[in-house]
């Protein structure tokens, strides 16, 4: 992926988030959402966005506060489409944008593998794993079983899972 590409995917998900913050629902902004994706599609997770989705995530956001499902499911894909940009401030600022929409007190911890290298025949052998973590404390926390995190929301190349 290109430099260029990568900074499309920032931009995208900031328009996204900008779209559900904000006061009022605008659909030209909505329509700049979608334009964008459309010219990513084949590069983040999330697919199928129209202006009807972005819609009820901002309804979601603004009016349904116990309803988080979807913003939740949208934040732990952004984390995994941005996991491999986040040493980029702007990626790591899209992110805590997009985080802030669900999670304001930092209680769950986002986890990326991004390689897995096996070190011996079979799956359940030896391998070097290269992971991203928002929060690296949080994950040593996790690992030592502190009950830091109350919630890990982890991904790789096949899965998005809780």
């Amino acid at each position: 992926m290109t430099q260029n590409h990568a900074e499309k995917k920032i931009a995208f998900y900031a328009l996204l988030v900008g779209v559900i913050r904000n006061e009022r629902f605008v659909e030209s902004s909505a329509g700049a959402v979608v334009y964008l994706h459309k010219e990513i599609e084949s590069e983040v997770s999330i697919s199928g966005i129209t202006i009807d989705l972005l819609r009820e995530l901002h309804k979601a956001y603004h009016r349904d506060k116990d309803d988080f499902d979807s913003l939740l499911w949208l934040v732990g894909t952004a984390f995994s489409d941005l996991a491999k940009h986040l040493r980029w401030p702007a990626a790591r600022k899209t992110f805590e944008d997009l985080r802030q929409l669900v999670d304001v007190e930092h209680r769950d911890l986002f986890l990326r593998v991004v390689n897995v290298r096996p070190l011996a025949d079979g799956p359940d052998g030896c391998a070097v794993v290269t992971m991203v973590v928002d929060n690296h404390r949080k994950f040593r926390a996790f690992l030592e079983n502190k009950d830091a995190a109350e919630n890990v929301r982890w991904s790789d190349d096949e899965t998005i899972a809780t």
